[in-house]
């Protein structure tokens, strides 16, 4: 005489967790293949018209365009790519060689686009300076050697259209925001240095870059912000481990060892305290210049009538405390 034995049935936890754990275990796979970074990084770069567009709707982008001349999306490198287009401002009537600003955008190496510095390209060009507002390749499409060369690429483009839109080889500068401005950091040493331009494959233009501005940079490559907030995990899941686990690439494109592999030229660190991602690295770079006896300047920006946040003075030039900001990065430029 046989029993019928009841089968069991798995609890809701359970379920749960059989569930869970083959979601990790399909996310990790999709990230060691590489195929979840390609799925993720080619939606966000699809989705650049639209954030470009939804940049021109914002309430400040067509200020300060009264008074100049721009030429839009100009391609440095003939390839059809947007990552190889830049902007052109400068005062309109311009008869006379100018100081000249190449602006690097931010977004961690991963996003944005030139059209997020448009209005403060603009603010420069107002205060008398030609301004070349650039895209660049980005990561994961490249690495740090192709960002370098991109802005190398932009430096020999100048070279060849001084006398087209009137920049004075004699007078070029570079600046930088977040991303941006680690890749500027980078650049300094770079161009301050035949070992590093060699180790990079770039050729020196016929002239050098005299200062460089960081506005709240991020710092270094190893520990680009603090290990337990989220833009860490995002930028090292878009570098991916053929970038982070090249140790003399990321060591060559890391503002501590380069600095010391070149002559540093002059830089101004431009942060605020409520930068809460790289506020310290940018106090900690600060040290590091200080210690070295490099050469540098030091601006704290604190709240006047606004909140103040990262590259507040890229996002809104026309706020009081962005105009004091950006005010000190041309007046650093101008002196001297």
């Amino acid at each position: 005489m046989g029993t019928d034995k009841k089968k069991k049935k798995l609890r809701w936890w359970q379920i749960v967790l059989i569930v869970l754990v083959v979601l990790v275990l399909l996310v990790a796979i999709l990230y060691k293949t590489g195929v979840l970074r390609n799925i993720v990084i080619s939606a966000s770069r699809s989705s650049e018209a639209a954030t470009i567009e939804k940049t021109k709707q914002g309430e400040n982008y067509g200020m300060y365009a009264d008074g100049l001349d721009e030429v839009i999306d100009i391609a440095y490198i003939d390839d059809g790519g947007f990552d190889h287009l830049l902007d052109v401002y400068y005062p309109t009537g311009t008869d006379s060689r100018l100081p000249t600003i190449i602006n690097v955008h931010g977004g961690g190496m991963i996003a944005g686009e030139k059209e997020v510095n448009t209005v403060q390209s603009r603010w420069f060009a107002q205060q008398g300076f030609a301004v070349v507002n650039m895209n660049y390749t980005r990561l994961p499409d490249t690495n740090y050697a192709g960002m370098i060369r991109n802005i190398y690429d932009v430096m020999h483009w100048v070279e060849e259209n001084a006398e087209t839109y009137h920049f004075d080889l004699n007078r070029v500068y570079m600046t930088g925001d977040s991303g941006g401005g680690h890749i500027v950091s980078v650049a300094a040493a770079v161009i301050y240095s035949e070992d590093l331009e060699s180790w990079y494959g770039v050729e020196a233009p016929g002239y050098r870059v005299q200062k460089f501005a960081l506005t709240c940079p991020m710092v270094g490559t190893a520990d680009l912000v603090h290990p337990k907030s989220m833009a860490y995990w995002i930028f090292h899941f878009a570098m991916g481990p053929a970038i982070w686990n090249d140790s003399e690439a990321m060591a060559m494109a890391d503002i501590y060892t380069v600095a010391e592999m070149s002559n540093y030229p002059t830089v101004l660190l431009l942060t605020t305290p409520k930068d809460t991602n790289f506020y310290s690295g940018v106090m900690a770079l600060d040290n590091f210049l200080t210690d070295k006896g490099i050469e540098h300047e030091l601006l704290v920006c604190e709240d006047q009538s606004h909140e103040l946040y990262h590259v507040f003075n890229v996002d809104h030039p026309e706020w009081e405390e962005g105009q004091q900001a950006n005010g000190a990065i041309t007046a650093f430029f101008s002196k001297g």
